[in-house]
């Protein structure tokens, strides 16, 4: 099962968030959830990993966004789109991970100061700073000949014991307190532990979608079935291989590709770009090998057979993205 940090900061980096301000917003809901979907304070009655309470949660829960760990993502970015904005944009102007804990735990979570309990949240962030997307630990490296470099990253651990104990004094020292949320408060404590990593990266994420996408007969990748990417001006759109007019040709989904890139190929060419886009750091969903496919689409689409993908991020990105692409198709090699 993936960790729901990792899913949490690539989604919040594809949203055009630096590192630091993902890992801010991730160590703030570690404390408030522990990122769980289900968590329900049981005196409050604050529901999921935003501990969402009054319209808000009446919102959350009519949204039909509730029950998965995406759709709570999707709801707390709209929340920062609309009626949290002001939020948002202390959080963008965060330049440390302590300063965009500091962001959205007071501008978007508001807990009392009492159970704020910033020192637990700030050391989640720093735990959540290696988790899905480049690495901000210690590291080594070796290169070989090919260019690719070989990368040990270490991680430090989370040590919540001196935490833990504040909140158990507290906790005897106040007559009214609550157990139920005594013991969520404490779990969501629990040390983390460090972690050591190795990977290998090519010498270029162009050297290695080309070598991707080759077959092994030295063939080119297959052809883009769709591209529709609407940049509020021209747009992208590809269908079978030629160049088209998107907002004529898809029309009818023209309107819904403005805050992503929806990308079909062949199931291995589609992984291979899918993964150029994560390079690329845009956050990449709607397929078996990037987090599955929302029921959204419909069975038997290029979503439900493994040859497609939507893209997200910033929308120079996504632009970015969208050219490559097209280039790739003109082609059929990545450089």
């Amino acid at each position: 099962m993936p960790d729901n940090r990792a899913v949490a900061m690539q989604f919040l980096q594809g949203k055009g968030l630096s590192r630091a301000q993902a890992a801010g917003v991730v160590g703030s809901l570690m404390q408030e959830s522990g990122l769980s979907t289900t968590a329900k304070n049981p005196s409050s009655g604050a529901l999921g990993i935003g501990q969402w309470l009054g319209g808000r949660k009446t919102n959350l829960l009519s949204s039909g966004k509730s029950g998965s760990l995406r759709g709570q993502l999707d709801f707390l970015w709209s929340e920062l789109q609309g009626p949290e904005r002001a939020a948002l944009q202390r959080l963008k102007s965060a330049r440390t991970v302590e300063d965009a804990a500091g962001a959205f735990t007071w501008g978007f979570e508001r807990p009392g100061k009492a159970e704020a309990n910033m020192g637990n949240r700030v050391a989640q962030a720093r735990a959540a700073l290696d988790l899905g997307g480049t690495s901000a630990g210690t590291g080594s490296g070796s290169q070989s000949g090919d260019g690719q470099q070989t990368v040990t990253t270490t991680t430090p651990g989370v040590d919540n014991r001196a935490a833990r104990a504040q909140l158990v004094l507290s906790f005897l020292n106040t007559k009214s307190a609550d157990p139920l949320a005594f013991a969520t408060q404490f779990k969501a404590l629990a040390d983390v532990p460090g972690t050591t990593t190795t990977r290998t990266r090519p010498g270029s994420a162009a050297q290695s979608a080309v070598g991707a996408v080759r077959g092994a007969s030295g063939t080119p990748g297959s052809e883009v079935l769709e591209l529709i990417y609407n940049d509020g001006a021209k747009g992208y759109g590809i269908k079978d291989g030629q160049m088209v007019n998107g907002s004529s040709v898809f029309s009818g989904v023209w309107d819904g590709h403005k805050d992503h890139v929806h990308v079909a190929a062949g199931p291995k060419t589609v992984l291979v770009l899918g993964k150029l886009a994560q390079q690329m750091g845009l956050h990449v969903g709607e397929n078996p090998h990037f987090g599955g496919v929302d029921p959204v689409h419909v069975p038997g689409s290029y979503h439900y057979k493994g040859e497609a993908i939507d893209v997200s991020g910033t929308p120079d990105l996504m632009a970015r993205y969208a050219r490559v692409v097209a280039r790739y198709n003109r082609i059929r090699r990545l450089r």
